[in-house]
């Protein structure tokens, strides 16, 4: 789909990709980014990066999320 650091590819909106996309290619690593159909949007990093970006992806609108990237890949596939 697109390279981790490809911001402008992320399926979020403007807003979300300026600040929590940004946020989390500034975090360190063990990391995790999630997206819902709905343009929400979770990350986390460190212990259980992957589970705990889903869970607050999924807070936001109680919409089922995806993982989008971990670390420096893109694992996300529409």
């Amino acid at each position: 789909h697109a390279r981790v650091d490809e911001v402008d590819k992320v399926p979020v909106s403007q807003a979300n990709q300026d600040n929590w996309y940004r946020k989390f290619l500034q975090a360190r690593k063990p990391r995790a980014v999630a997206l819902s159909p709905g343009g929400s949007i979770g990350y986390a990093t460190g212990d259980w990066a992957m589970g705990r970006a889903l869970g607050y992806c999924q807070a936001r609108r109680g919409e089922l999320c995806k993982l989008y990237a971990v670390d420096d890949e893109v694992v996300w596939t529409p």
